[in-house]
């Protein structure tokens, strides 16, 4: 019994602390009722205490008005400072994921990553109610400035990059689908087996970067430099690479099919077993030898893998992520390949790496 007492006031003390505003709110309106109750008694019946009733009533009314209108007036302005601090708050964090989002520790840039998505600041798709999507406001990461970042396996999809820097970055392993990064500039910067695809790179200027492996399909980037870029063993089929810079890049083993490389530089480019099939050249297109592209070139003579494919399957081995793909040639001769690895047999279907 006694503890059930306790209990019960312990109840009552936390309901009084958590509704103490109401408690002082009631309070203070029921002093106000009290003296308006005094005040009808002190001018009630044929002799009043009071001989100008009117004029009571009047300043009553005044009062009651002026009280109004200050505790209106001190609600917005402490609702103003609120709103203030908040915003300060809201900057300062911010600002310091931001900076996390820029270390050299690759868990810590990557915690802040999340942060920031969780949070609907890296201009990412939002849900809207009733369906469909929208970029969200806020897109912190816009035209930061990184160096040296570990921004390995990071997961950065739909993120919005415009008009950012990446120095000497590491990007391997990181989620970049449909990253918007039209604009920026990435140097020297790691983004093998990095997922971009439909990726904006619209105009973006990538000096020296390491894309090898990396799955880069139906991306959009026209007008962007890749010069002296690596590639080797990437997939860049269906991608839109009109008017780029692909000069000094090395394209050993990657997949061209149905890419468009309408007006590309590919002066001094490796393209040795890159596979050419329905990719789309012009009369402006640059090919290795500094020569125009023409319909009878065939790029073959540039190492490339220009064979007609009759047929195409895949297969995924036990315990392997990527699949296979299988090629056979109008020759007969069958190779595969696959992402992360690059061709997996020669030019005459034998096994690579094995007697």
């Amino acid at each position: 019994m006694a503890t059930e007492s306790v209990s019960r006031t312990e109840e009552i003390t936390q309901i009084h602390r958590e509704y103490r505003n109401f408690y002082r709110l009631l309070g203070g309106g029921a002093l106000v009722m009290l003296g308006v109750i005094i005040g009808a008694v002190l001018f009630s019946g044929n002799a009043p205490a009071i001989d100008d009733i009117s004029g009571y009533f009047t300043n009553l009314y005044t009062e009651a008005v002026s009280v109004i209108l200050t505790i209106f007036v001190l609600n917005y302005l402490q609702e103003q400072r609120e709103e203030r601090q908040r915003i300060r708050d809201v900057e300062q964090k911010q600002t310091q994921l931001i900076l996390d989002a820029t270390s050299s520790v690759n868990n810590v840039a990557k915690n802040a990553i999340d942060e920031l998505r969780k949070r609907n600041w890296l201009g990412t798709y939002v849900t809207l109610m009733g369906g469909g999507y929208r970029h969200s406001l806020l897109a912190c990461l816009r035209g930061v400035r990184f160096s040296k970042s570990d921004l390995r396996d990071a997961y950065l999809e739909t993120t919005d990059l415009r008009k950012t820097r990446f120095s000497k970055c590491n990007l391997s392993g990181a989620n970049l689908i449909t990253v918007r990064w039209q604009n920026s500039l990435i140097s020297k910067s790691n983004l093998s087996n990095s997922h971009l695809i439909r990726a904006n790179l619209k105009d973006a200027r990538f000096s020296i970067c390491n894309f090898q492996h990396s799955l880069f399909t139906a991306a959009s980037a026209q007008n962007a430099s890749f010069w002296g870029g690596d590639f080797t063993g990437a997939d860049l089929s269906r991608s839109n690479f009109a008017n780029a810079n692909l000069r000094r890049t090395k394209l050993n083993g990657v997949q061209l099919i149905r890419t468009n490389l309408t007006a590309v530089d590919l002066h001094k480019a490796d393209l040795t077993d890159a596979l050419i099939q329905d990719t789309d050249f012009d009369t402006n297109t640059i090919l290795p030898d500094g020569s125009n592209w023409s319909p009878e070139r065939n790029l073959a003579e540039f190492g490339a893998e220009t064979r007609e494919i009759i047929s195409r399957n895949s297969q995924r081995d036990e315990g392997s992520v990527q699949k296979i793909q299988i090629y056979t040639f109008a020759d007969g001769i069958t190779r595969r390949w696959q992402l992360g690895k690059g061709w997996l047999d020669d030019k005459d279907g034998n096994p690579i790496g094995e007697d």
